[in-house]
């Protein structure tokens, strides 16, 4: 990491901390969204609704137990 990097890096941490700068956390429906013709995000959209939409976590999609579902293969945390 070159030194503009690191200040860069330092300052947003430096902002994140006095409260300047917010975190945002996205569900997978609203990173879809902002990017809509990525596969891989539209796979991680469709596991989250599948489950639905509430407080789905890694752990219940890697527990699928649909193998019929056409994304079964490819959902996210195998």
């Amino acid at each position: 990491m070159n030194e503009n990097a690191k200040t860069a890096l330092e300052q947003y941490r430096k902002d994140l901390k006095d409260g300047k700068v917010t975190k945002t956390v996205k569900n997978p429906v609203e990173k879809l969204a902002e990017n809509p013709k990525s596969l891989r995000l539209a796979v991680n959209a469709a596991c989250f609704q599948c489950f639905g939409c509430s407080s789905t976590s890694a752990a219940d999609i890697r527990g699928c137990t649909s193998p019929s579902c056409a994304l079964f293969e490819v959902r996210p945390y195998q």
